[in-house]
């Protein structure tokens, strides 16, 4: 009820996001972060950006959700996507 700053971390993840995490002067608390649009926005549509989560640190659904998108959207093989998340160890270094 009584918070006054940004909504920003209210915005959906998308792989094809209609905007990206920015940061903004705010006159009472100074640097916060924000949204920024990178293309117009139409009325109603959702307001998206792209988490860039580490695979180390990528809950569940992000990386089902990455999944589904490298194999939906850009066209690769799941033996492919497998082989590249192999490289990852658990810290997140390419191996």
């Amino acid at each position: 009820e009584a918070y006054c700053a940004t909504l920003a971390h209210k915005i959906c993840h998308s792989f094809e996001p209609n905007a990206i995490y920015s940061f903004a002067w705010h006159p009472r608390f100074g640097r916060i972060r924000c949204a920024v649009a990178v293309r117009n926005i139409s009325a109603g549509e959702e307001i998206t950006c792209d988490y860039k989560y580490s695979m180390s640190k990528a809950p569940e659904w992000y990386k089902n959700a990455l999944e589904k998108f490298l194999i939906g959207v850009v066209g690769l093989g799941k033996e492919k996507i497998d082989s590249w998340m192999e490289k990852y160890s658990s810290d997140g270094k390419v191996r």
